[in-house]
């Protein structure tokens, strides 16, 4: 190589070491939220509710302080992506998450879990109470009128419910129970609508 070879290689070597400095500064943070939410809704992933699940599990067996588990079904999603298409199907899907996050507190984690399955961390809750408290708002929020492109559709749920550390401290057992919760009240749903309708 000759001494200007030598000179370009040195100031190539430089931008590449400027481009993988600043690649690593501002592209690991939107890696993390690539890695860590869902692409649709911008809720944590089922990878991201889990690992905090785990940690409020093991916090709640220092501090003894109670947590809630809650796993949400958005019923008939399928009816509208049936009835009315993809797309309102998707608008609806994240105006659900978004009334979810809102009726939740910063302390609270709430994830899209799959499809139209939702998982929310109640963490920490003050009292026994506060699961019954946050199930209202919860409910409150999503079933008020959702009105896309000039039609108004009902938003509603099925939600099951565990508490920790009453219901057990495994994580994996109280999401079982919750989602068991939440099945049986889908049942309890569809058996109602079907006696009002015979």
């Amino acid at each position: 190589f000759t001494a200007s070879d030598i000179t370009l290689l040195g100031m190539l070597l430089e931008v590449v070491a400027a481009a993988m400095y600043f690649s690593t500064q501002y592209d690991s943070d939107s890696l993390f939220i690539k890695a860590t939410h869902d692409g649709m809704t911008g809720l944590a992933n089922r990878a991201l509710f889990m690992d905090r699940l785990r940690n409020a599990a093991a916090r709640t067996g220092r501090e003894q302080r109670p947590c809630g588990v809650l796993m949400i079904d958005m019923d008939g999603l399928k009816q509208i992506n049936d009835g009315y298409g993809h797309r309102t199907g998707d608008a609806a899907l994240i105006e659900f998450a978004d009334r979810l996050k809102k009726a939740t507190r910063n302390t609270d984690t709430v994830a899209r879990l799959g499809g139209d399955e939702f998982g929310v961390i109640l963490t920490p809750l003050e009292t026994v109470d506060g699961m019954e408290v946050a199930l209202r708002r919860i409910e409150s929020q999503i079933h008020a009128p959702f009105v896309f492109e000039g039609r108004q559709y009902s938003l509603k749920a099925s939600i099951g419910s565990a508490l920790m550390p009453q219901d057990g401290t495994q994580p994996e057992t109280l999401l079982e129970l919750a989602d068991q919760r939440m099945y049986a009240a889908k049942r309890l749903r569809k058996a109602e609508k079907k006696k009002a309708n015979p």
